[in-house]
């Protein structure tokens, strides 16, 4: 929206196209400052995962694909079980620091 409205379209135009009334846009728009100063504040917060748990989401969602290339059936349980083993491997690998971490596989 507002690189919609930074571009120069209209507000009357942004609204219809999100299905937004003017007003709302016009709201936004003029709080644009402080809506990125609280976006690049939620980005930091969301990026504090771990390199562990970055790494294992990675590693987990490659294994998944392959099974799922290979038409092998795979269960909640399975991933659960498989996310945990990673897990721990990758925690032994990155040493003293990454000892303390845990991980719930939810």
């Amino acid at each position: 929206m507002l690189r919609r409205f930074e571009a120069g379209e209209k507000l009357s135009r942004i609204g219809k196209v999100l299905g937004l009334s003017t007003s709302t846009v016009a709201t936004i728009c003029d709080n644009k400052e402080k809506i990125r100063a609280s976006s690049q504040a939620a980005t930091r917060l969301t990026r504090s995962c771990s390199l562990v748990m970055e790494n294992m989401e990675r590693l987990l969602s490659v294994w998944i694909e392959d099974q799922n290339q290979r038409n092998v059936p795979i269960s909640v349980l399975l991933i659960q079980e498989k996310a945990r083993s990673l897990f721990e491997d990758l925690k032994r690998e990155q040493g003293e620091g990454a000892q303390s971490e845990t991980f719930g596989a939810s």
